[in-house]
């Protein structure tokens, strides 16, 4: 191994752990590896999936921007992040209440209907915390679905 900067990767938990600046004879130890970043570009919790590192992305995105607010017409709201493998739960935020919804394959999905006029702001945040910095590893998304 020569000098340089690179990514301890958790091949158990699919990420990267931290970055580093290593010396030829550093070990991680821990059953870790160090994959190199000539690049520079890698953050901890960045998808490891076991060949390549990508970055760590969340997305948010529903089915429709407008439902009748009539309590029977729903909206779909879906997060979904860059590890296509992760399972875990994701907190959706919705006027003030917190619903957890149990993710798999990557992807929350999330139904949303209302009975009073106005604006649904939901905010998804999936539950894994970036081990560098103890915030969460995808970070948070937010959507407004309007009731009318």
């Amino acid at each position: 191994m020569s000098a340089g900067r690179y990514a301890v990767v958790d091949d158990a938990r699919r990420m990267v752990v931290n970055v580093i600046i290593a010396t030829p004879d550093f070990d991680p130890g821990n059953g870790w590896r160090l994959m190199e970043d000539t690049a520079g570009t890698v953050s901890p919790g960045d998808v490891w999936d076991g060949a390549t590192i990508t970055r760590a992305t969340l997305t948010v995105t529903i089915d429709k921007p407008t439902i009748a607010a009539n309590g029977t017409d729903t909206a779909t709201v879906t997060a979904q992040v860059s590890d296509d493998q992760w399972s875990g739960d994701v907190l959706f935020e919705v006027a003030g209440q917190t619903y957890v919804v149990p993710a798999s394959g990557g992807k929350a999905t999330f139904t949303v209907s209302s009975t009073t006029p106005g604006d649904i702001a939901v905010r998804a945040t999936p539950q894994e915390t970036n081990p560098a910095t103890g915030t969460p590893r995808w970070g948070s998304g937010s959507v407004t679905i309007h009731a009318g």
